[in-house]
């Protein structure tokens, strides 16, 4: 077993830090004097840490510096009730030529490659480590789950006896117990939850539901431990009670729908309030929250039971790809390798090179540490996305992909929606059923079909939609003349010279307000790769190269770059269409 942290090896610690002062150049007389009263009444320091809380804070400032140095060279314990009183202000000066300064620069320096900023590092570093290595006398290798949790209790007595909030203790512990996992000190992540009556916990939930949040609990009890089980309860809580609060007429888990229920539920949960301290949740209570929902109908429509909704509502396939998630097929490029999904089924999906500099990049900026348990199969895993050494939350991508969506002007959007618009993007390409299938992890036809009637629905609006605008237009009148509305819209000005969006087609143009965004359907035919142009044709998409480039250079004259890259991308694409050869 590693040795201790060793003292100053002296037999008067008043000689000592008489010493200490000298070498450091920080003592005064005031110091001095404090010294000689502190040993003349407790010649051992560790009789001081006996007496009552009182006494010992009652130490004035010149004391206090004594006190300190007994701690980090003499191996004092002063008891955590000290500790967590003393504000500890200067410890990251004192510590630096002290017994403990080997030990908090290891964990520093795996907090920092665990990604932690620095100041959470430094806030972790002086509120737990440096108080467990002070009471245990112990190195930093030999610290316990039994150490952390007399410190957590020594935080809630605390909060007991002064009213003083401990939150910022218990999160700096649970930082301070990941920082440890990675290192092997300790061999569990922190965790959280207490053990209350899964009945009474539940008892807002609606009956039925609550029927069978209960039993799957029990049947959780035989594989998982009584603590985690407990967290499930708590978790499931959660959601039972918005459950009954927004649809109290819900009797059965089956009849649970994504729009209805799952969506407005995670859209709660960013402002959901910690009953204990009115403050709102953690990140990672959110994460956690929606990981124990997911288990909860991943678990019982893998039993098969008749509560089993009858579609997925969640998913996670995402955050569950391990570093190994890339394979290199020979003559076939690189394949994404997905993880079993509800259907368990594990497919590959094709990536380009865009996708795997991304990979590359994601895999290069990961927290680095041990291997995570997986929570599907609780073996240890290396995941892609993780961050302070633990792995990504859903919330977390709920959060990054809002703040894009907030970027890009959209409103908010959800990953599944991603999903849909893929798929959707593949029918418009023409993608088989077979591949769709393949892709999307269908087991049946019918899943992949909702796709191809969701785009035809989509396209039917749209034409629906512009024929009704059409036909108002031209049924618009003008004071009794018989001008065009386009010039109501051009104010009698070119169509170029517009401020607007503007697209050149073969047969016509389009003119959209800048808010309106680019049309997606603009020159789509000339993109299209089984589009081929005529002897015939070529004047026109000579003239409309012309066109396309005055729309370019004043698109690049009012600062639109986006819309600039799209006008020259067609003039990239009308070269090509020109100069092909073409048979009669």
């Amino acid at each position: 077993m590693p040795p201790a942290i060793a003292s100053v090896p002296s037999t008067d610690p008043h000689t000592a830090y008489l010493d200490y002062l000298r070498r450091t150049g920080r003592g005064n007389t005031a110091y001095s004097s404090a010294a000689r009263t502190f040993f003349k009444r407790w010649p051992d320091p560790q009789q001081w840490a006996a007496e009552p809380l009182q006494v010992r804070l009652s130490a004035g400032s010149a004391t206090r510096p004594i006190i300190t140095f007994l701690m980090l060279h003499q191996g004092l314990r002063p008891g955590y009730d000290y500790l967590l009183e003393r504000k500890l202000s200067s410890i990251w000066r004192d510590v630096q030529d002290s017994p403990l300064a080997a030990d908090l620069d290891r964990f520093m320096t795996a907090a920092a490659d665990l990604g932690f900023t620095e100041r959470v590092r430094f806030a972790t570093g002086s509120q737990v480590p440096v108080r467990l290595l002070i009471q245990t006398g112990r190195r930093l290798e030999q610290l316990t789950l039994t150490d952390l949790a007399e410190f957590t209790a020594a935080c809630r007595d605390r909060q007991g006896r002064t009213g003083k909030g401990h939150c910022h203790y218990l999160a700096a512990a649970s930082n301070a117990q990941r920082v440890l996992f990675h290192l092997g000190v300790l061999d569990e992540l922190p965790r959280a939850g207490g053990p209350v009556p899964f009945a009474e916990r539940l008892a807002q939930v609606r009956p039925t539901i609550r029927t069978a949040m209960l039993a799957y609990l029990e049947r959780k009890r035989a594989t998982c431990r009584p603590k985690t089980v407990s967290t499930i309860a708590t978790r499931l809580k959660h959601f039972g009670v918005f459950l009954a609060a927004i649809d109290p007429d819900l009797d059965s888990v089956a009849a649970l729908d994504r729009r209805k229920h799952i969506e407005p539920y995670l859209s709660s949960i960013v402002d959901a309030v910690n009953t204990k301290n009115g403050e709102s949740i953690t990140v990672a209570d959110r994460s956690r929250r929606v990981l124990a929902l997911m288990g909860f109908l991943t678990d019982i429509t893998e039993w098969d039971w008749p509560e089993t909704p009858p579609r997925k509502l969640l998913f996670r396939e995402l955050l569950d790809l391990e570093l190994d998630c890339v394979h290199e097929v020979p003559g076939h490029g690189s394949w994404l390798k997905v993880p079993l999904g509800k259907l368990d089924t594990e497919r590959m999906i094709p990536l380009d090179e865009e996708i795997l500099e991304l990979i590359d990049h994601i895999t290069h900026t990961r927290s680095h540490g041990r291997p995570l348990p997986h929570p599907r199969y609780r073996r240890p895993a290396q995941f892609l996305f993780t961050h302070h050494g633990r792995r990504l939350g859903q919330q977390a991508v709920r959060a990054e992909l809002d703040r894009a969506a907030g970027l890009a002007g959209l409103e908010h959007i959800t990953p599944h929606q991603l999903r849909h618009t893929y798929a959707t993007a593949l029918v418009n390409a023409g993608v088989s059923l077979q591949a769709l299938m393949a892709l999307l992890g269908h087991m049946s036809a019918e899943m992949s079909l909702r796709y191809g009637r969701l785009f035809d629905a989509t396209v039917r609006s749209e034409y629906e939609r512009a024929l009704d605008l059409a036909k108002q237009q031209a049924l618009r009148p003008h004071s009794g003349r018989t001008s065009l509305p386009l010039r109501d819209i051009t104010g009698g000005k070119d169509w170029k010279d517009t401020p607007l969006l503007k697209s050149r087609m073969a047969g016509g143009f389009c003119l959209r307000a800048p808010a309106q965004g680019a049309c997606a359907y603009a020159n789509i035919c000339e993109h299209c790769p089984s589009f081929h142009a005529e002897p015939s044709s070529l004047p026109i998409l000579a003239a409309q190269r012309v066109d396309a480039d005055a729309l370019a250079r004043d698109a690049e004259q009012r600062g639109w770059i986006a819309e600039a890259d799209r006008h020259k991308q067609l003039i990239t694409r009308l070269d090509k269409l020109i100069n092909e050869p073409t048979t009669g």
